[in-house]
């Protein structure tokens, strides 16, 4: 049976590893994709409280968000997988 996964990792536990390891510059490039993906993770907070109190820059916010979003690699690999996938289901007639 696999282990759950830990938990998140708070603030003043990724400052505590980046202090652990300045030297590190894997580690110092993970902190940063970590911190990274905290701003687009608060950025979708604020687009949820913006939607849920019927502010009026919700749309700004939103389109802010998209953008980001599919600039995410992990996003673009998605998007050309399936693609790739709808390529080959076309070539078998199967799309």
């Amino acid at each position: 049976m696999a282990s759950p996964p830990p938990p998140p990792l708070t603030r003043a536990e990724l400052i505590a590893i980046r202090d652990g390891n300045r030297r590190n510059t894997d580690i110092r490039r993970l902190l940063h994709e970590v911190r990274r993906l905290r701003a687009v993770a608060l950025q979708a907070r604020q687009y949820i409280e913006c939607v849920e109190s019927g502010a009026q820059h919700t749309q700004l916010v939103r389109d802010c968000l998209v953008e980001r979003l599919a600039a995410e690699p992990c996003v673009q690999e998605m998007d050309a997988l399936r693609e790739g996938m709808r390529e080959e289901m076309k070539k078998a007639g199967r799309l």
